[in-house]
């Protein structure tokens, strides 16, 4: 698998975790716009399946967290070239940040800054998968059991099978390693994988984690 065939798809997580004594309404006055106030009360005020309200909320994190990054990649294209040139280096600097919104623009530039543009996409992308691969090969040898959560499906007397962080982390694994799989290839192997004794699931990651497809991407090979 060559570097520049990988796509890698990043999952963020945003965990707010608070308690309060006092009810909060779950309605804005309508005299504040919702920008104005604080994320985390924006949380509080959204009621657990408020599936629109999150949609909402994910759509103006979005929009704030590229704001500053569009902004930058205008003054780039801009007229200004001495503050073109500037703005260049600084989405050098947050490439892995820009990564997204640089390859909007791909193709509309003229030659010598897409030819920029694509290479520092290119590496961006590692550099991102090789952070990834290196906080992975971490959690590969976490053995830290995940709480069953609720499946949907399931008769009262099944129980679905025991699942660890390592196991996540393996799966996970797979995935990056495996970036062409079929969706339904890539969940037989699961359910078989998740389904094994515990010592062959050991045997399975340990053998990921020495393979060389793995530990090529690694900044640290494992031990």
């Amino acid at each position: 698998m060559g570097r520049d065939t990988v796509i890698v798809s990043a999952l963020l997580a945003l965990v707010v975790s608070c308690a309060r004594t006092q009810q909060i309404p779950l309605t804005m006055p309508a005299e504040i716009k919702p920008s104005e106030i604080p994320l985390v009360e924006r949380l509080r005020r959204i009621g657990l399946g408020n599936d629109p309200e999150m949609e909402a909320l994910a759509q103006a994190v979005r929009n704030d967290a590229s704001a500053r990054v569009r902004e930058v990649i205008v003054v780039w294209r801009g007229p200004d070239r001495e503050l073109a040139a500037k703005a260049k280096s600084l989405l050098g600097r947050i490439n892995e940040l820009a990564l997204p919104l640089l390859l909007e623009v791909a193709g509309t530039n003229p030659p010598a800054d897409d030819a920029w543009l694509l290479r520092t996409s290119a590496a961006a992308a590692e550099a991102l998968h090789q952070k990834v691969a290196v906080r992975l090969n971490q959690l590969l040898q976490d053995k830290r059991a995940i709480p069953p959560a609720e499946v949907h499906g399931l008769k009262e007397e099944e129980t679905p099978p025991p699942r660890r962080i390592c196991d996540e982390a393996y799966l996970l694994a797979r995935r990056l390693l495996n970036p062409n799989e079929s969706v339904q290839a890539y969940n037989d192997h699961a359910n078989q994988f998740l389904n094994l004794p515990v010592k062959e699931k050991d045997a399975q990651i340990l053998s990921t984690r020495r393979s060389r497809s793995w530990r090529k991407w690694l900044v640290e090979e494992p031990q």
